[in-house]
């Protein structure tokens, strides 16, 4: 019992091959599928109806290859393997050299893998727990989160604001999120580790512990050392105000704007800020050492 799948065509000029199978003649039930999908364009996705897509300039054919296997029916599985290669590609000035992805588990739980990198830098992505909307009802996703980056160029990815940047970070943390999947109502914690480049700036480490409950963000420690600052904080920031308290300290007088002829060979400073984010109370004290005037 059950059937086979063998599909073969093209979606405007790109071309595709389904082959599936699925026996229900054994306990449990079996399914597989691979689909190739060579010279896929932006052109191509508006060939499937009801698809709507925005027009993407400059970016070449894409070549994807997915398989998938497990257990039980394919909608409620009770073990899954699945893969997930796609060919270099680019983007504009943006080359794509290696997406993977790996995801295996059962109804209960799942482990993912997600490997990108190009010449932006490299981003790896793990996770474990219920990753996917199987299994009970209304019992959401939840589970444990590794992100690492190696070299990342945010300004490649399109954030401007951050060109000239070059970040190698860590995560390592845990996830919730409710049956209705709302990010409003993310919660996430867990460990941040930086070091790099920072626009032209080095930055020496940055080292933080926080937890986000939906619009709460509370910060148990966060410290940051750059090219001659180093800081210290720490509080709550919620959708309505704040609570954080900050401790710097400045070595030489070059990473400040000041009048000109003002100098200082170290500042220290500490300070809070605290209240509704419409009129919050702004305290600081700083001294500063070998200052001068010229």
């Amino acid at each position: 019992e059950g059937g086979r799948l063998n599909l073969q065509g093209k979606i405007g000029v790109a071309d595709y091959l389904i082959k599936g199978e699925l026996d229900t003649g054994v306990k449990p039930a079996t399914f597989a599928l691979d689909l190739d999908l060579k010279g896929l364009t932006t052109a191509q996705l508006k060939e499937i109806q009801d698809l709507k897509t925005q027009p993407v300039q400059g970016l070449s054919p894409v070549n994807a290859r997915l398989h998938l296997q497990g257990t039980g029916l394919p909608w409620a599985p009770e073990s899954l393997n699945t893969r997930l290669d796609l060919a270099p590609f680019r983007y504009r000035d943006l080359k794509v050299d290696k997406v993977h992805l790996d995801l295996s588990g059962n109804g209960g739980n799942q482990k993912l893998q997600v490997s990108v990198a190009g010449n932006f830098g490299s981003l790896d992505l793990g996770a474990s727990g219920h990753l996917l909307p199987v299994g009970k009802n209304g019992q959401g996703l939840s589970g444990n989160l590794t992100l690492q980056t190696k070299e990342l160029q945010p300004a490649r990815l399109g954030v401007a604001q951050l060109l000239g940047s070059s970040l190698t970070t860590s995560f390592t943390g845990k996830f919730r999120l409710p049956p209705n999947f709302s990010l409003a109502q993310l919660a996430l914690a867990g460990d941040l580790k930086a070091n790099g480049r920072l626009n032209q700036t080095a930055l020496k480490g940055l080292n933080a512990s926080f937890a986000l409950e939906g619009k709460k963000l509370a910060i148990s420690q966060a410290d940051l050392q750059l090219a001659g600052l180093t800081a210290a904080g720490r509080g709550t920031l919620t959708e309505t105000g704040v609570d954080v308290t900050l401790k710097a300290e400045v070595s030489g007088s070059g990473i400040l704007p000041l009048p000109p002829g003002a100098a200082f060979g170290s500042l220290t400073a500490e300070g809070a800020v605290r209240g509704p984010w419409k009129s919050p109370q702004v305290s600081l004290a700083a001294q500063a050492r070998k200052f001068s005037f010229q």
